[in-house]
């Protein structure tokens, strides 16, 4: 069947978004027909290319990675897949890559671009692009004048994910918030509804298992 595929970045709203539940502040993205958006695997590899991001800037990305791979009731793995000398996103290649360049100073600190298939909802690309007009920092400890690279990416991962943005002022301290603030680094890590979505998207086998 040809692929009819459908591309977002991540900055809007999604009107269509689907709640698993009123119970828990995790919203996953359907298709028109019913599907959810969501892998066909639980390993996704990044290719990065660090040039024009400030120092350390690997070792925060793979931090970042890390912290959704550790959640230890889902099945799902991002892993770094090496390094690359691309900037453009490409998103029918299938070759996921994050980058930095400049994009201007009205623009989100960093997007993601995700390609999924219209009808089946499978994701098969997904693209996440710094923006050097503002200033980052992968430093341990993130200056107040700078976004921190890891928390940031933390949250376009979730993207990755096909969680969607939280609007919600009582959610400022969850991941999947939509506002980043200059020397946050509470984003590094992830609240109970943000393990809670990665989980329902992508269980453990065990728990598959366990509810059958």
């Amino acid at each position: 069947m040809k692929k009819s595929p459908f591309v977002v970045i991540f900055i809007v709203i999604f009107v269509s978004s689907f709640w698993c539940s009123s119970v828990f502040a995790y919203k996953v993205k359907k298709t028109k027909n019913g599907n959810i958006i969501k892998w066909n695997k639980n390993t996704v590899a990044y290719y990065v290319n660090t040039s024009g991001g400030p120092p350390d800037s690997l070792a925060a990305i793979q931090a970042a990675m890390q912290t959704w791979t550790n959640v230890p009731t889902s099945s799902f793995r991002f892993v770094y897949g090496g390094p690359t000398t691309s900037t453009v996103r490409n998103p029918n290649d299938g070759i996921n890559i994050i980058c930095f360049r400049k994009m201007g100073n009205t623009a989100r600190v960093a997007r993601n671009y995700v390609r999924w298939n219209k009808e089946s909802g499978e994701l098969f690309d997904s693209d996440i692009v710094f923006n050097t007009a503002h200033k980052l920092s992968a430093a341990d400890k993130c200056p107040e004048d700078s976004y921190d690279i890891q928390s940031v990416l933390t949250h376009e991962l979730g993207h990755a994910l096909v969680l969607n943005e939280l609007y919600k002022q009582t959610h400022n301290e969850k991941t999947m918030y939509w506002k980043e603030n200059k020397g946050d680094t509470k984003k590094r890590t992830l609240d109970r509804d943000d393990i809670d979505g990665i989980s329902y998207l992508y269980p453990e086998p065990e728990r598959v298992g366990s509810e059958k």
